[in-house]
């Protein structure tokens, strides 16, 4: 994608705390969110969790980048990070096409779906990594996972970051990432448009990043 004619001045404006140069590219980079999200939908539903996890990964790659590399360029990793985690959280990341078509033809046959069944038919090969429930790649059970709790002296309470948004960010915030409503279904009970939702949600989003990355700094300092 062709690279904002300004991209590094604005890079730099918004380092400096101007929200508004980030927004700029935003809009800009709009194209290449909705193309990158759409190579990782599995189901057409999780659309808008995904393009916006690719808004939040170019987000952070703001604070990273570094010239002559390009923008889109450096961004895509942090995109597709983001992407994937919140594909992982709702237990529906797109299976390789071979494990599809192994499902189609062991259904034709019926034949068993797991993978023993389709192993022993011939139907996949006997060296290929084992797998099951093939159309989606689940989470780990809770018991599974090991969280650290986080330093307090290294953290800011989310409290204390909301404080920086206003009333109409913090709610569309609250609704998007807490009680999990679509852009549809914000937009619907603020009364406003799917488009101004995620405007509103995006300057929150560049709001509370650029809050967490200068108190990093403030720390680091």
């Amino acid at each position: 994608m062709t690279p904002h004619p300004q991209e590094q001045s604005l890079i730099a404006a918004y380092r400096s705390g101007d929200l508004r140069a980030a927004d700029q590219l935003l809009r800009h980079y709009d194209p290449l969110f909705r193309r990158v999200s759409i190579r990782f939908t599995h189901d057409p539903a999780d659309g808008d969790d995904v393009e916006q996890a690719a808004r939040i990964g170019f987000i952070k790659s703001l604070a990273t980048h570094q010239p002559p590399k390009l923008l889109s360029t450096h961004a895509r990793w942090d995109m597709s990070h983001e992407i994937r985690d919140v594909l992982l959280s709702l237990r529906c990341v797109r299976a390789p096409k071979w494990i599809d078509e192994a499902v189609k033809t062991a259904t034709r046959l019926g034949v068993a779906t797991d993978s023993e069944s389709m192993v022993e038919t011939g139907i996949v090969h006997p060296t290929v990594r084992p797998f099951d429930a093939p159309t989606t790649v689940a989470l780990s059970s809770a018991s599974d996972v090991s969280v650290s709790a986080p330093d307090p002296t290294d953290t800011l309470s989310i409290r204390e970051l909301l404080r920086s948004l206003t009333a109409e960010e913090q709610n569309v915030i609250d609704m998007r990432f807490w009680t999990g409503h679509t852009l549809d279904e914000a937009g619907a009970q603020i009364g406003l448009s799917k488009e101004r939702i995620r405007q509103i949600q995006d300057q929150a989003l560049l709001k509370l990043h650029k809050r967490l990355t200068s108190t990093g700094a403030r720390k680091a300092a």
